[in-house]
């Protein structure tokens, strides 16, 4: 029986990033190398049918359409990349702030291209990760950090001695809920998540049961 070929982007899906080198990847992202953002806002007509020599589909008279084949159906144009890679780009780093602002309304400070801010904030947003993945959120008695490591089992930001803690963050009713303002979210869903957003991947709706009807709201509208 053949199997069949996976393909994102018009292209073949080999769970290998091109950059790093490493192979039988159970996750990859497919990068656009001129950006998305680039092509849908800033390419000129000019650029766009410089580009569309590319292209393995009749190419379209309308603009729109053309910039939309230019993005799905140039395979030329998109590499694979494991998470840890695409995670260095400035496409991603972009992609984050430009995310944010959608569903916070505050955007990030743009760098210069040429600014160390890049690497900067790529270190901070990293760090931020790291630092709400890796401890136990809970207080001990002396008042010092838990600073246990972080389980997958674990319900939350806290370690069964320090459950009790775990209490949700008071808002106000007008305002959304933060992306873990009700409970760290799982490797698995943000992972989903990021997939959804990026590419418009279908993702089980299940794993977000336990989010009320406002974060959902924010968080699983994709625009």
């Amino acid at each position: 029986m053949q199997s069949v070929i996976e393909e994102r982007y018009k292209k073949k899906v080999t769970h290998t990033c091109t950059i790093c080198g490493r192979e039988g990847l159970a996750r990859t992202d497919m990068h656009h190398i001129i950006g998305q953002t680039f092509i849908n806002e800033r390419a000129t007509k000019s650029q766009l049918k410089y580009l569309a020599k590319g292209l393995e589909v009749p190419v379209p008279k309308n603009l729109v359409e053309l910039r939309k084949a230019l993005i799905n159906e140039l395979p030329s144009n998109v590499t694979e990349l494991c998470r840890k890679c695409h995670r260095m780009t400035d496409s991603h780093l972009a992609w984050h702030d430009n995310w944010i602002a959608k569903k916070t309304g505050e955007r990030p400070k743009s760098p210069k291209r040429s600014n160390a801010e890049w690497a900067a904030r790529g270190k901070r947003i990293a760090k931020h990760k790291r630092k709400s993945a890796e401890t136990c959120m809970g207080i001990k008695p002396n008042g010092e950090r838990c600073l246990h490591t972080v389980k997958d089992w674990w319900p939350g930001d806290y370690c069964p001695q320090h459950l009790n803690q775990d209490t949700p963050v008071p808002t106000e009713p007008s305002e959304p809920p933060g992306l873990h303002d009700e409970g760290r979210l799982e490797e698995e869903q943000v992972y989903a998540l990021e997939d959804w957003q990026l590419y418009g991947a279908p993702f089980d709706k299940s794993l977000f049961d336990d989010k009320s009807d406002a974060w959902k709201k924010k968080w699983l509208t994709r625009e």
